[in-house]
């Protein structure tokens, strides 16, 4: 009692710590090495440490989902092939259909399908050979140029606006242009410097003759009925004095007035005269003849200003080739930009198997309408052929079959697929 604490617990009899234990672990170490259990960690992962620490929630459970790298690459290439041979069929019933515009998009979709480039030349050398390999054209005429010729400059290769000079043809290459300054710009005349009233001739109308340089001319003359007395004698009675009356053909004035026509005394014939608003030198009488008002801070008293050309924008190059004289639809080329001087357009170019074809090489020109072939050949290279007056040049490679529609439709393309028949080698 001496030796505890003081406030100390009595420790229960026969409780020693590190002589329980002890056994125990030696225990342990003989049945794994009794029982095999010694290697067990490498088949499992060790049991995780339980915490100590007093937990109120569930850990979330994760699921073991197959990462992309976990997949066998042979299964992703195998699947691959698959997609792609799918692919290759819709691709195959759409040209024997054809229809060409969805087959073009299929045969693209191939490739995508595919995740390498060796996937992809394995896929091709077994599907469609080199040996088997064909190159199926869709061409029309081109209903744009006149026999290969550019349209714009009918084959000139220059500029139709400059006419190849390459000049500005507003400011004719000065890059700016003189105008009127419209600050000192005398408002009765316009700038014109002319009188308004005679149009600056410094003459008008003669208000006497209208114009004419004649007028009618008024003159008294003595009455040949009273000789100028005014009065006649009257009827005499008898012996007595005749009663002298009133003459009435002057009625009493002894004169008549006599009309005739003659030169304009206004004008003296000319029916013209001075104008009074310019007194006749023709001359705006606001500005003097200057056609603006003095002083001006903005022209130097010129009367005229320097503006830059907007159709070149001070460039004075034109604004069509931008200088260079050349045409800006074939650039200087002098060929169609769509057909290239060949006459033909072609629209798209799918690789077919020669065994899907009737003829597997050449060219053949059918008329969209009536479904007649106007023209067939089987060889290769350049050739130059005539159709409807108009000469068209056929360059295809050795193992290529152009087929070249008049209008652009390509319906009768399946006149050339052969009766559907499966290669053993597919």
């Amino acid at each position: 009692m001496a030796d505890r604490e003081l406030g100390a617990e009595p420790e229960p009899a026969g409780f020693r710590p590190a002589a329980g234990i002890i056994p125990i672990l030696i225990l342990g170490c003989i049945g794994c090495v009794l029982f095999g259990i010694r290697d067990c960690h490498r088949s499992s992962p060790p049991a995780p440490v339980p915490s100590l620490a007093p937990t109120n929630t569930l850990a979330p459970v994760v699921s073991a989902t197959p990462t992309p790298e976990a997949v066998a690459p042979s299964s992703r290439e195998a699947a691959a092939l698959r997609g792609a041979t799918e692919a290759f069929g819709r691709y195959r019933q759409l040209v024997f259909n054809a229809d060409f515009i969805a087959a073009s998009n299929a045969f693209r979709s191939i490739d995508t399908r595919l995740p390498s480039a060796d996937l992809q030349t394995n896929f091709w050398a077994q599907t469609l050979p080199d040996a088997h390999r064909a190159s199926l054209t869709l061409a029309s005429l081109c209903l744009v140029c006149p026999e290969g010729k550019c349209w714009r400059c009918r084959g000139e290769g220059s500029c139709t606006t400059c006419s190849g000079s390459g000049t500005c043809q507003t400011c004719k290459g000065q890059s700016a242009r003189m105008a009127r300054c419209k600050a000192c710009l005398c408002a009765t005349c316009g700038g014109t410097a002319r009188c308004r009233a005679c149009r600056g001739q410094a003459l008008v109308l003669c208000s006497g003759c209208g114009g004419s340089g004649s007028s009618s001319i008024t003159e008294r003359t003595p009455c040949a009925a009273c000789q100028g007395s005014g009065t006649r004698s009257g009827l005499q009675r008898g012996d007595r004095y005749a009663t002298p009356l009133k003459c009435l053909t002057c009625r009493g004035t002894g004169k008549r007035e006599v009309s005739r026509f003659g030169p304009c005394t206004a004008c003296n014939g000319r029916g013209r005269i001075a104008c009074s608003a310019c007194r006749g030198s023709g001359r705006c009488a606001t500005c003097t003849g200057r056609g603006h008002r003095i002083p001006c801070a903005v022209c130097k008293d010129t009367g005229q200003v320097r503006l830059e050309c907007r159709q070149c924008n001070g460039s004075g190059r034109c604004a069509d080739c931008a200088g260079s004289g050349r045409c800006n639809t074939c650039n200087g080329a002098k060929l169609c930009p769509k057909c290239v001087g060949t006459g033909l357009i072609r629209q798209m170019s799918l690789v077919v198997d020669q065994a899907w074809l009737s003829q597997a090489r050449g060219y053949i020109v059918s008329d969209a309408k009536t479904g007649e072939k106007l023209a067939t050949g089987s060889g290769d290279g350049e050739q130059l052929i005539t159709i409807r007056d108009r000469s068209l040049t056929i360059s295809n490679a050795p193992t290529e079959l152009i087929w070249i529609s008049t209008d652009g439709s390509f319906g009768g393309a399946k006149s050339l697929m052969m009766p559907w028949v499966e290669r053993s080698d597919l």
